[in-house]
């Protein structure tokens, strides 16, 4: 486990790159999308103790620290938020700060650590670099009662990341997982050509199934409906499941916060992936690619994406 602290954050750049600017855009996208029946059932898990441990997988730029702090009604708090990349770990610890000094936290560094009190309520928050498959070597056994992870299951290992997750939880721990893609990306309107733009999905598609972490395959395109049977078959509870799907269609003419940046997002990585398919002309692609592009101009393009939100319990 690699401690990211205060004292040796690295200095952010002024200028984010194009994933911390996603990241970013969807946060807003990513909140209105969470299943309401799972997280009010969480609401009833975090109001069961007093004191949390709480540790929060791929927590990239901080966007679900932001969102489940509030909701915690204890008076202590310890957050570890975990990742792989360093530079977004660093984007994280500035921006539950900010946060947090908005919330009306006072804030002190004590060690490595984060501290923030507000009366009778204090969030002690650490930042740690690692490997969700290596969790065993970064935390011992049973140390934290809560575990997140949002929109990150797709990229790993089912199997292994819920073996590491079962051990670091408590009894009765739970394991929340938002945003878990589970298959299915629906353009509205139909392109002309259906046949050439189910193709390009199809590669889309494929090109996540395809993805391999130590040649072990990741959750993958169905990783919603795998993530369900690999905690069971693990022997976790399933508390609460439900949709959460992406809706990025607009509203009376308009999109919705920042959805149009995501779309675009969107339709630059389906594109990528599909110049990658000798099957898919690159003349029918740029074609696809600058429809798609005039129709999001003119706020008609609309985009669903079907997710899974899941809250485990760990029985043994």
């Amino acid at each position: 486990m690699r401690p990211i602290g205060l004292r040796t954050a690295h200095k952010q750049s002024l200028v984010m790159s194009k994933f911390e600017d996603y990241l970013n855009a969807k946060f807003s996208l990513d909140s209105r999308s969470l299943n309401t029946d799972v997280l009010n059932a969480l609401d009833t898990v975090l109001s069961i103790n007093k004191t949390f441990r709480w540790l929060d997988l791929g927590t990239g730029n901080g966007a679900m620290l932001r969102r489940l702090i509030e909701r915690f009604n204890g008076n202590n708090l310890h957050i570890t938020g975990f990742d792989i990349d360093e530079s977004l770990l660093n984007t994280a610890l500035k921006t539950i700060k900010t946060h947090l000094n908005k919330s009306g936290y006072h804030i002190e560094q004590q060690d490595e650590s984060l501290v923030a009190t507000r009366r009778e309520k204090m969030i002690r928050v650490d930042f740690c670099q690692g490997s969700i498959t290596e969790l065993k070597e970064s935390f011992s056994a049973a140390q934290f009662d809560l575990i997140t992870a949002h929109a990150v299951m797709d990229l790993v290992p089912l199997p292994t990341a819920v073996q590491q997750i079962h051990h670091c939880l408590s009894k009765n721990g739970c394991f929340y997982t938002s945003l878990n893609y589970d298959g299915e990306t629906c353009l509205f309107p139909e392109y002309p050509d259906r046949a050439f733009e189910t193709k390009v999905l199809t590669h889309y598609n494929q090109s996540m199934e395809n993805r391999r972490i130590n040649t072990q395959q990741s959750g993958g395109t169905r990783s919603g409906r795998r993530l369900h049977s690999a905690l069971t078959d693990y022997g976790f509870g399933i508390a609460a499941l439900g949709s959460s799907d992406w809706n990025m269609t607009p509203l009376l003419g308009k999109y919705r916060n920042q959805d149009s940046s995501c779309i675009e997002s969107m339709l630059y990585w389906i594109a990528k992936e599909a110049s990658h398919n000798l099957e898919i002309e690159p003349d029918k692609l740029r074609q696809w690619r600058q429809q798609r592009a005039q129709l999001l101009d003119a706020n008609i393009l609309g985009i669903i994406v079907h997710q899974i939100d899941l809250l485990a319990q760990k029985n043994r």
